[in-house]
Parts: structure tokens; C-alpha cells; sequence
């Protein structure tokens, strides 16, 4: 505004000057040469007026001087014009600068004084016309001087337009010098304001998070803290319980003793504060079992809440946790069947135990990137949780952590994890594909069982063990890879996986417990770890689209029903490195129609080939043979007697219960009796060896609780060169 007015007054000026210019030519034409001086003492007389140079002029013209005087005076007053002028514009400068630095309070007075000189001008006009006309009459002979006045005077004029415009630079300059001063000293009060608004805000705002979810969680802390919470009434304070700290800072807050469902409010709003303290924290089962609550609202104030604080609020739809909390304890929210979404702040590190366990209806839960850890059976049937995401910075996932949550359908394991407990996505029957991080080296029981959609399961090189039920009835698996660094199988870990076609043990695999893939309905091939010692019992059990299996020379023992229920199986091949053969191995395996059991085996269980294929045995006399090992009879309640055939070297638990059997006959070729083979035929009286009694002695009776002739009628093993006395109660033979 200020440079503004100063325009308008210099413009107000130059447009004067030009005027008193244009009336002293008009004259000087009418009346000669003396119009010339006239003019230039005019222009003298206005220059006075802003650079006080003028006077001089005027002085010199009212002389009364001859024309050549007058013209070199003329010239000697142009000189010192100019000097003047000169001078006037460095006054002018400093003038400018001054009004520049000048308070608001000297702009009405430069503004006043120019809208006095330009009030004043029209009475310098007038003075100077009537001062023309007496000059005009005094010198109308000086023509010669009106074109030397006539420069003198443009040179004048050039002179002031050039003082004008400094005059205007210099006032813009200043005006611009002390708009940027303003300028900068508002932004540096502003950057102040800023800056003290900031250190007052609350400290979990001024946390740097790279994450937006946690700053929009941060934006919206601070606005219901700056006044928010201030406008909202809190709940009367008789319907509380406040008990104020072990240390004085603050007080927590439960439900009032004299609680009444039936006249509780619906929807609570916590205070912030009581007896001027802040309340804390929830009280453990502050809230216990308050089914008719709704609605809570917990205040900023707030950083703990005690465990089962809220537990069993079957009614309770909305809570939010504000950020503030650090700590949400065992079981808090646990069993809140009508809750559907939950934020869990940025500033807790541990989900704690069954935390939100049997909130059937939760379906969002939103996980920040502060949580560490997540402790057991903490999301535990939350039936209707459909997409978990668990960031990265998570390093343990507890026991039934997600068990039973039939409704998730999507879970990312980060690849900080390290550990996945028992349990952990047991009954997820809708998840579809699981891809474990690599530094997880134990996949532990029944972690990923009865997931009946799972389809897809990636298992890093990081693993070394597969525990008991890992896999256990993922039904819909179709196939899985193990890594070469497992070394342990447990048992039932793929047990019941009936999609799943092929399966390649690796060499590393050393242990493998029983049942690993019974029930394995559409499993077809499988290739055995070089390195397995034992088959337990039910390995394959139940495989029935297993057709053919090759046991590795590594394997000494086969376990009892490895192969039960094969009924497709048709070549098995029994390497000489096995010295015993379980019970049941091969029972039902219909389709199997020629074994060889080698030298090597001692020993073979009962029942071993019971309901496989009639073409697999020789019958003897109603025995049944494969092989050189007994292995069967036709029919237990008809035999009478059993005269073995000679190169035999075995005999199965296969008489036992033979309740018509009363004479055995064995020959020679015989090393091996399997230790209940004949125990409980409770006729039977007679039993003879076709060797010497060296050679009986040479036999292998296997072991049992009571003996191979256990509850006989047998006194005496006769041999081929004696007998030998025998108790049948309680002995061996």
C-alpha cells in the first residue's frame, strides 16, 4: 500500500511538470524567445519543488542579463544543475531508504505531504504565468537564448525523469526488502508455532513409521486426543471400580461390586481420568462375563489391559484398542462371540494366550508390524476369520495359534519366523495353500492337520524334521515335495492325505514313524530313503492305489501291517537284509500274488498274508505255505493235525486257538517257531521234532509272555534221540 501511494504522488508529479511544459512552449511561441527563459525558469521553479535546484535558476533569469550573459549563465546554471540534481537524487536515495525502514505510522504522513504538493502545483502554475509575462515584456529581443534554454531544459527534464525513476527502484526495492523481511519473520513465527505444536503432541505420534497404515493410525490418535475424547461424556463413574496404583500415577478400572446385568449400561465410555489421575489400565476380569455390554470405549489414557478383562462379552460389537496400550493380556477379549473386527496398536509386541480364542464371528483382525510373537491358541476357533497377514518381523507362531479357524482361506507366513507351534493351522479347512519360510526347521504335530482344502505346501531346505500329524488328513494335497535335509518322519504325517500320487523319500531321511501315509487312497509310486533301517508299523497301510513297492537293502525289520490293506499291491520285494517280518504286513493285500521271503528273515508275525490272494499260498493239508515259512491254515476250527513239509524253515503265529489240534509234526529243516504259535490249542498232546536234540537246541523259539506251547497239553518235545521235558505254563519249551 505504501509503495502504491508513492507511485501515485511521483506520477501526479511528472504529469504536472509536463503540462507547466507544454503551456511554456504554447507561450514562448507567441511571444518569442523571453517565452524560452520563461519556460526554463518554470521548469527551475518545478524542480525546486523535488530537488531544490530550481531557485538558482529563477535568480538568474530575474538578474536582468543580456542575452550572451545570459546563455553562458544559462549554461554555468545547467552545470550546476546537474550537480545539484545529482546531489538531490543521492538525498532522494537516502530518503527512500529511510521511509523503508520507517513503522506504518510515517506512511500517512509521506501519503499527507503528497497530496499537498499536489494541491499546491495549480498555485505554481498561476505564479509562474503572470512571472512569464512580466519576463516576456523584459527580453523579447532574446531569441538566440530560447533554443539554449529549449535544450537546457529537455536536458532538465530528462534529468528529472531519470531522479523519478530512481526515486520508484529505490521505493520498490525497499517495499520488496521489507515485504521479504515480513515475509521471512512470519515464516520463521510460523516454523516456531509448528515446533512447539509438535513437541507438545503425544509421544507415540512422533514415532517415525515407514508403514501408511501406521501413520493414518497416528493421525487419527491425535485428533481424538487434541478433542475427541474431550467432547464425549464418559460413562458415571458409579457403574466403575477405580483403584489407584502401587506407585501413585494413575488408577485402573474394573466394573462396580454391586454389578447387576439387567441395569448395567449397554455402552460404556471409560473415563480418562480419576481424582485428577489418569486411569491406566483394565483390571484383570474387569469386564468378566458382562454379556449385556455393546459397546466400550477405552480413552488414550490407557496402556494395559489385564487379562480376561473382556472375556465371555458375548454382546460386545465394538471396541477399539487405542494406541497408547502396550500390553493386552491373556485370554482379554476371549470368547466375544459377537465381535467382528479388531485393530491391535503398533505399540504391543506379543499377542498373549487365547486372546481373542472362540470369537466366532471376528472377521477382520488387522496384525501391526510391531507383533513378535503370537502366543498359543490365541486366534483359537475364530470360525469366521477369512485372510490372516502376519508381517514381517514375526518370529514365533504359538500352539493352536489359528486352530479351527475353518474360515481362513489365506495366510502369509514372513520369513522371519522361525517357529510354527503344535497345532498352529490344525482344522483351517479352507486354506489352500501354505509356503513355509526357509529358517523354519521343524514342521511340528498336527501343525497343518485336518486342512481338507490344502492343495500346495512348499517346505524349505531349512527343515530337518517333520513331526507326528504334521499333514495329518489334508485330503486335497496333491503333492508335496521333502527336501533332502530331513532327517525324521513322524508318524501320521501325511496320514490320510487321499490326493496325494507320488511321494520320493530322500536319502536323509533316517527315522520314520508308523502310519506316515496310511490312508493314502490315490498314492501310486513311492521311492524309500536308502538309509531307513525300519518300516513301522502301518507305513503304507491302506495305499490301495498302491501297485508296486521296493524295499531298499538298508531295511531290517519290517513292522507290523506296513502294507495292510494294499489291495492293489501286486510285487513287493523283500531284500536280504531283513531278519523279521510283523504281523498283519500283508493282510488283505488281494491283488498280491507272488512274495519271497529270503534266508535272511527269523522271523515272521501271524496273519501275515491273511485275506491275500489265494494263488500267493501252497495248501498242504489245509496248511498254508509261501514260501519255505508256514504263514496260515485254512480252517483253525477243523485241523486235527499238522505235519509240516520237509525243507519248511518256519512256522508263523498261525495255530494258535486251534481247539481240535492235537498232534504236530515238524521236521528237521526247521530253525524258526514264532513264540505264540501254538499257544492255547488246548488239545493238543503230542509234539515231535524230525531232528537230534542238538539240532532243537539250535532252534529259534520266538519270544512271548508265555511261551509257544502255552496252555497245551504238550509234557515232552520228543526229538529223534530223546525228549525233552517241557512246562507248558509258563516256559518256552
Amino acid at each position: 500500500m505504501k509503495l502504491k501511494t508513492k507511485i501515485i504522488a511521483i506520477i501526479a508529479i511528472v504529469c504536472v511538470a509536463a503540462g507547466i511544459v507544454t503551456l511554456c512552449v504554447t507561450l514562448g511561441k507567441k511571444s518569442g524567445g523571453s517565452s524560452e527563459t520563461t519556460s526554463a525558469s518554470e521548469t527551475a521553479s518545478l524542480t525546486e519543488s523535488e530537488t531544490s535546484s530550481g531557485n538558482e535558476e529563477v535568480s538568474a533569469s530575474e538578474t536582468g542579463k543580456t542575452s550572451d550573459e545570459s546563455a553562458g549563465g544559462s549554461l554555468s546554471t545547467s552545470d550546476n544543475e546537474s550537480g545539484e540534481i545529482s546531489e538531490s537524487n543521492k538525498e532522494s536515495k537516502k530518503d527512500s531508504e529511510n521511509e523503508s525502514e520507517s513503522v506504518a505510522e510515517s506512511e500517512p504522513e509521506s501519503v499527507r505531504e503528497s497530496e499537498k504538493t499536489s494541491e499546491k502545483e495549480p498555485e505554481r502554475v498561476s505564479e509562474s504565468e503572470r512571472y512569464s509575462e512580466s519576463t516576456i515584456k523584459r527580453e523579447s529581443a532574446a531569441e538566440r537564448e530560447s533554443t539554449a534554454e529549449s535544450e537546457r531544459h529537455s536536458e532538465s527534464e530528462r534529468e528529472a525523469e531519470s531522479v523519478i525513476e530512481s526515486e520508484v527502484d529505490s521505493a520498490a526495492e525497499s517495499e520488496e526488502e521489507s515485504t521479504f523481511e515480513s515475509e521471512v519473520n512470519s515464516e520463521s513465527e510460523n516454523d516456531s508455532e509448528n515446533e512447539s505444536n509438535s513437541e507438545s503432541e503425544d509421544s507415540s505420534e512422533s514415532e517415525s513409521n515407514s508403514e501408511s497404515e501406521i501413520e493414518s493410525d497416528s493421525e487419527s490418535d491425535s485428533g481424538s486426543e487434541s478433542g475427541d475424547e474431550e467432547d464425549i461424556e464418559a460413562t458415571n463413574e458409579k457403574w466403575f471400580k477405580f483403584t489407584l496404583l502401587e506407585d501413585g500415577s494413575g488408577y485402573s478400572v474394573e466394573r462396580c461390586d454391586n454389578y447387576d446385568e439387567t441395569t448395567y449400561p449397554t455402552e460404556i465410555i471409560i473415563p480418562s481420568t480419576y481424582n485428577n489421575k489418569p486411569v491406566t489400565s483394565i483390571e484383570s476380569s474387569a469386564f468378566y462375563f458382562c454379556s449385556g455390554i455393546m459397546s466400550v470405549k477405552i480413552p488414550n489414557s490407557v496402556t494395559s489391559i489385564g487379562s480376561h478383562a473382556f472375556y465371555a462379552c458375548n454382546n460386545l460389537t465394538s471396541i477399539k484398542i487405542p494406541n497408547k496400550v502396550t500390553r493386552i493380556g491373556f485370554s482379554a477379549f476371549s470368547e466375544c462371540r459377537s465381535l467382528t473386527n479388531i485393530n491391535i496398536p503398533r505399540t504391543v509386541t506379543d499377542i498373549e494366550e487365547f486372546v481373542f480364542a472362540g470369537c466366532d464371528n471376528l472377521v477382520v483382525v488387522e496384525i501391526p508390524n510391531s507383533i513378535k510373537t503370537i502366543g498359543n491358541y490365541s486366534f483359537q476357533n475364530c470360525s469366521s476369520l477369512t485372510d490372516v497377514s502376519l508381517p514381517i518381523g514375526i518370529t514365533s507362531i504359538g500352539e493352536n495359534a489359528f486352530n479351527g479357524c475353518c474360515s481362513l482361506t489365506n495366510v502369509t507366513i514372513p520369513n522371519s519366523t522361525t517357529t510354527i507351534g503344535k497345532y498352529a493351522f490344525n482344522k483351517c479347512s479352507s486354506l489352500t495353500e501354505v509356503i513355509i519360510p526357509e529358517g523354519i526347521t521343524s514342521i511340528n504335530n498336527y501343525t497343518f492337520a485336518n486342512c481338507s482344502s490344502l492343495m500346495s505346501v512348499e517346505i524349505p531346505d531349512s527343515v530337518t524334521s517333520i513331526e507326528g500329524e504334521a499333514f495329518y488328513y489334508c485330503s486335497n494335497l496333491l503333492n508335496v515335495s521333502i527336501p533332502d535335509g530331513v532327517v525324521s518322519i513322524g508318524g501320521c504325517a501325511f496320514a490320510g492325505c487321499n490326493g496325494l500320487t507320488s511321494v520320493k523319500i530322500p536319502n536323509s531321511v533316517t527315522s520314520m514313524g508308523g502310519f506316515v501315509f496310511s490312508g493314502c487312497s490315490s498314492l501310486m509310486n513311492v521311492e524309500i530313503s536308502n538309509n531307513l533301517t525300519s518300516l513301522k508299523m502301518e507305513l503304507f497301510s491302506n495305499c490301495t492305489s498302491l501297485t508296486s513297492v521296493k524295499i531298499p537293502n538298508s531295511v531290517t525289520n519290517i513292522g507290523d501291517s506296513v502294507f495292510l490293506g494294499c489291495s492293489n499291491l501286486t510285487n513287493v520285494e523283500i531284500p536280504n537284509s531283513v531278519t523279521s517280518i510283523g504281523h498283519w504286513v500283508f493282510e488283505n493285500c488281494s491283488s498280491l500274488a507272488n512274495i519271497t521271503i529270503p534266508s535272511s528273515v527269523t522271523s515272521v508275525g501271524g496273519y501275515v498274508f491273511e485275506g491275500c490272494n489265494e494263488k500267493l499260498f501252497d495248501v498242504i493239508n489245509g496248511i498254508k505255505y509261501v514260501d519255505k515259512w508256514v504263514v496260515g491254515v485254512e480252517n483253525r476250527k477243523t485241523i486235527v493235525s499238522a505235519n509240516i513239509k520237509s525243507g519248511t524253515r518256519g512256522i508263523a503265529e498261525v495255530f494258535q486257538y486251534c481247539q481240535n489240534l492235537t498232534s504236530v509234526e515238524i521236521p528237521d529243516s526247521v530253525i524258526n517257531i514264532e513264540g505264540n504259535a501254538f499257544s492255547n490249542c488246548s488239545n493238543l498232546t503230542s509234539f515231535k521234532f524230525g531232528g537230534t536234540l542238538e539240532q532243537w537246541e539250535k532252534v529259534k523259539i520266538g519270544s512271548s509272555f508265555n511261551g509257544f506251547l502255552y496252555n497245551t497239553k504238550v509234557t515232552k518235545i520228543q526229538c529223534s534221540d530223546g525228549e525233552i521235558a517241557c512246562d507248558t505254563t509258563t516256559t518256552n519249551g
